[in-house]
């Protein structure tokens, strides 16, 4: 009989207590001997392997740790806390050197959804990239050609990287990040429809990769870049809904190769979805009526959210617009603050007793939540005596954040569609309701975002704590540089024209200061792109301006969060926690890309 690999033989067992004791006595170098014995010993056990990780991790051996949580996800796929951990050792660096990393571990840790999905499939990536084969394929497109290389991967046979499970997964659940792995997944796509031979798609393992491409361009929402000659083929392809109807294998395949260039829905208008029944592949039909569906679930849930006010402006009716037609961000997961710590992790920022409402029922109004991962971040995190209240205009955003609070299992989270410039006149009344109010990302797209806050502190309970994000003037700056060129497209331009401009952005490599902001994850979506660079409606402010606004609205600054924090404190260590925001102001002037995200801070009343 097979060993559960969760069990221990005695051996490692006897091992593993030397190394507790170890642990115990603070001896992590003997801790560390004694369970590289166990494990040596009992090298299938995931939880050996899992505690031998934290000790490494403990000893700032990142790359060790990461090594042994993707052993322990390999032979325990059910092991979260590994999961979480690898996701924090990436966070930590551990890809500044070279790991080994069981990449079936990885694909087990890719199916949590209560983890960074985006990191680790960033770090995974990366791993793939700096390994064989990947290293050697994206070396020799760029040396002889992406539709060079392209053709040698798919054309006569399946080349094997394209069969390898973690690239597979990692196309069908997160974000390309990487501008060479694009222009190799470009060139594919472009041979599959100017080249491929029809009788190539009865190759099971390239329907797989096709597939998989197909969750990727969904997922990027059909942001790459198309030639001339793709977009005639695509023109000159005809798919007769009788055939699809019929499961005619020849329309199936026209149908697979026209959904990598277009959206699903827009190819099959009049297919029902219980009549793709037939399509084949098979793999290619559960990917379709999958995507579908869920499409249709989110406007339906859309339209069900309650709303509470109507659009009272042009700019807001603009910003809803976008927002329905792109909604932003597509999220799959969102982390879990571990072992529900998130009120201690920010009780520094506040004062003695402040943060005493969450031991009683207490209610959490997420300002704009858009798609909604900060709002079912902010019910899992604030845990159960937490009641949260979305609020946003984009009806199709409400939609997305609905189906995701369903499957993150997340039932203290209450969604309405609303402007905040209405927000005084909300039925039940929002004044004085709420003891913690986020606006992170929001107030910046609105007309007058100082006055739309005002109207937010209206809101605060007694003793509440607000967190705030607002565009930087400083850290945007190159941005608005870009804005002022003759072939900025607008924030009206349709598609086509955003994958022209972004595909030039990318060609000014070394040409233009803010090329950093092309190693956003938001570079690498449609949604993103617009939010990013083509917003209908952007203000940004500096922190004097902030400084002055607290000032005259009794509020009072608590401090910085967000992922530049680290990089602040380590910088600025002069200053007693939260600082002074006009000295803040100056260490911002040395330092213009700290807050190239936003600014967001925690502040109270006075």
């Amino acid at each position: 009989m097979k060993r559960n690999p969760k069990s221990m033989s005695s051996e490692g067992a006897s091992w593993a207590q030397r190394g507790a004791i170890a642990i115990s006595a603070g001896d992590l170098a003997t801790a560390r001997r004694c369970f590289r014995s166990a494990v040596k010993r009992d090298n299938r056990n995931a939880r050996l392997r899992f505690q031998l990780a934290l000790i490494h991790q403990a000893l700032g051996e990142l790359t060790l740790a990461a090594e042994q949580y993707t052993v322990a996800l390999r032979f325990d796929a059910t092991m979260q806390s590994a999961a979480l951990r690898l996701c924090e050792s990436f966070a930590q660096g551990v890809l500044k050197i070279k790991p080994d990393l069981d990449e079936l571990g990885l694909v087990a840790a890719l199916a949590f959804q209560s983890i960074d999905r985006d990191l680790l499939c960033a770090a995974a990536m990366h791993y793939l990239a700096s390994t064989h084969p990947l290293c050697q394929i994206l070396e020799q497109g760029r040396r002889d050609g992406w539709d060079s290389i392209a053709r040698n991967l798919c054309l006569a046979r399946t080349h094997d990287f394209l069969k390898n499970p973690l690239f597979l997964e990692l196309l069908r659940k997160g974000i390309v990040c990487s501008r060479d792995i694009e222009c190799l997944l470009i060139g594919i796509r472009r041979i599959l429809l100017l080249e491929l031979p029809p009788a190539r798609l009865q190759d099971d393992a390239l329907c797989r990769f096709m597939t998989a491409l197909l969750c990727q361009l969904w997922n990027n929402e059909f942001v790459w870049l198309e030639s001339d000659e793709e977009r005639r083929q695509l023109a000159a392809v005809e798919i007769a809904p009788d055939e699809l109807r019929a499961g005619n294998a020849d329309a199936c395949s026209r149908l697979f190769l026209k959904c990598l260039y277009r959206p699903a829905r827009s190819q099959i208008e009049d297919v029902s979805i219980d009549q793709l029944g037939a399509i084949v592949p098979a793999v290619f039909q559960q990917a379709l009526i999958e995507r579908i569906a869920e499409e249709t679930e989110i406007r339906e849930r859309g339209e069900r959210v309650p709303v509470v006010s109507e659009m009272s402006d042009d700019i807001s009716r603009l910003v809803a617009g976008q927002y329905d037609v792109s909604p932003y961000p597509r999220w799959t997961s969102v982390p879990i603050f571990p072992n529900s710590g998130y009120i201690d992790h920010i009780r520094p920022h506040f004062k003695h007793g402040q943060l005493a409402f969450a031991q009683h029922p207490f209610e959490v109004l997420i300002a704009g939540c858009g798609t909604g991962r900060q709002a079912v971040s902010a019910a899992l995190d604030y845990g159960r005596n937490a009641h949260v209240v979305g609020i946003d205009i984009a009806r199709s955003s409400l939609g997305y954040a609905s189906l995701m609070a369903e499957r993150m299992g997340v039932q203290n989270v209450t969604l309405a569609r609303g402007d905040l410039n209405a927000i005084l006149d909300f039925e039940p009344t929002f004044i004085k309701r709420f003891q913690i109010v986020e606006c992170t990302g929001v107030l910046h797209h609105m007309a007058n975002p100082f006055a739309a806050w005002q109207r937010l502190i209206t809101c605060l309970a007694p003793g509440g704590i607000m967190l705030i994000g607002l565009y930087s003037s400083t850290a945007r700056l190159h941005l608005q540089t870009l804005k002022r060129e003759a072939d900025y497209p607008g924030a009206d331009a349709d598609v086509d024209a955003l994958r022209a401009y972004r595909h030039r952005m990318f060609s000014r490599s070394g040409q233009w200061q803010g090329e950093g902001f092309l190693r956003s994850r938001d570079a690498f979506s449609t949604s993103g792109f617009r939010d990013f660079f083509l917003h209908v409606n952007e203000h940004t402010t500096d922190l004097i301006e902030i400084k002055a606004f607290l000032a005259e609205n009794g509020l009072e600054f608590r401090g910085f969060v967000g992922p530049p924090i680290e990089a602040l404190r380590q910088t600025k260590t002069d200053a007693a926690a939260p600082g002074d925001l006009a000295d803040w102001a100056e260490w911002e002037r040395q330092h213009p890309s700290a807050f190239t995200g936003m600014y967001q801070f925690w502040c109270t009343r006075t």
